[in-house]
C-alpha cells in the first residue's frame, strides 16, 4: 500500500508542474509576441498551441498511468523485491521517456513558421520559441521530482528510514 504522506507530496509537486506548464500563457515575451499577430495568425496560433499542450498533456498522463501499472504490478503481483532507488529510478524513466517520445513523435498538423513572414518575425518567434523550451524544460524537471516521490511513496512503508 502506498504511503499517503508521500503520494499528497508528489500529488502536490505533479500539480505545480501542470501550473508551470501553463504559465506558458502568462509569459511576457510571449504576450507582446502574440499581441503583434493579425487576428487570423492569432487563430493559427491558439490552434497550435492547444494542440501542443493536448499531446503533452496526454503523453505525461500516459506515462504516469504506465509508472502507476508498473508499481502496482510489481508491489502487488509480481512481489519482486526492488530497492527504493531502484524503484524510483524507473518510474521516472517510464514516465518521462514515454512523456517526450510520445510529444516528440506526435505528428503535428501545423507549425507557426509556416504563418511567420520576414526576418524580423522568425526572429522574434525564435525568442518566443526559446522561453516556451525554458517553460517545457522548468516544467520537466518538476514533474521529473513529482513522479519520483510518487515512486517512493510505493516503498511499502511510511516510515522514513526504509
Amino acid at each position: 500500500m502506498p504511503c499517503g504522506i508521500t503520494c499528497t507530496i508528489a500529488l502536490v509537486i505533479i500539480v505545480s508542474k501542470i501550473i508551470y506548464t501553463f504559465s506558458v500563457a502568462n509569459d511576457s515575451s510571449i504576450k507582446q509576441y502574440k499581441n503583434s499577430f493579425t487576428p487570423e495568425l492569432r487563430e493559427i496560433y491558439k490552434k497550435i498551441t492547444m494542440e501542443r499542450l493536448s499531446l503533452y498533456i496526454q503523453g505525461y498522463t500516459l506515462g504516469m498511468v504506465l509508472s502507476i501499472l508498473f508499481l502496482i504490478y510489481n508491489t502487488q503481483f509480481a512481489k519482486r523485491p526492488m530497492s527504493v532507488i531502484s524503484m524510483v529510478c524507473i518510474v521516472v524513466i517510464i514516465t518521462f521517456f514515454f512523456s517526450y517520445f510520445y510529444y516528440t513523435l506526435s505528428p503535428k498538423t501545423d507549425w507557426v513558421l509556416n504563418h511567420v513572414t520576414g526576418e524580423k518575425d522568425v526572429k522574434a518567434w525564435l525568442h518566443v520559441y526559446r522561453a516556451m523550451q525554458l517553460h517545457y524544460h522548468g516544467a520537466f524537471a518538476i514533474g521529473l521530482v513529482g513522479v519520483g516521490v510518487l515512486a517512493y511513496a510505493f516503498r511499502g512503508s511510511c516510515d522514513p528510514r526504509f
